[in-house]
């Protein structure tokens, strides 16, 4: 590296330690004031991201897995758990069955509203379930929708 790079490196880095605060003051009023236009930006560039690294991501997704066995039977043994505590002693099983098993291909059954919710969790019950592409459900996450019409 040149003695300019260098030298110029160790200024911003002294005029940062020096300016901390008025730096981070501006900072937090320029976010402020283009708070949608950065958040905006930012979810372009996210899907932008993923679809350019989405073999990559895929590959990491399954190396973790391969890596990762006790961890991952641990999540499927909660997620199994939080829906047997959501399925009521009234709840028609073999009708979640039916819905299981008459899933059209490309999609998924999702819960309408989570199980394990952020402000509500749903009971595991055939009205609380729907039918879904992967994207969608992705896309879904663990929030409760709009209703469609």
């Amino acid at each position: 590296m040149s003695l300019y790079l260098e030298n110029k490196k160790e200024y911003f880095r002294q005029y940062y330690q020096n300016n901390k605060q008025r730096l981070s003051a501006m900072n937090k009023k320029y976010y402020e004031e283009h708070k949608e236009e950065l958040k905006s930006k930012m979810k372009e560039y996210g899907k932008e991201y993923h679809q350019l690294n989405k073999e990559k991501r895929n590959a990491q997704i399954a190396e973790w897995r391969r890596n990762n066995k006790d961890q991952r039977r641990l999540y499927e043994a909660n997620r199994r758990a939080r829906k047997l505590q959501a399925t009521p002693k009234w709840c028609d099983e073999e009708k979640i069955k039916e819905i299981y098993m008459n899933c059209p291909k490309g999609y998924e059954v999702d819960h309408i509203i989570p199980l394990k919710g952020k402000n509500v969790s749903g009971l595991h019950v055939p009205e609380n379930l729907q039918y879904l592409t992967k994207s969608e459900n992705c896309s879904k996450g663990n929030k409760v929708l709009e209703c469609r019409a």
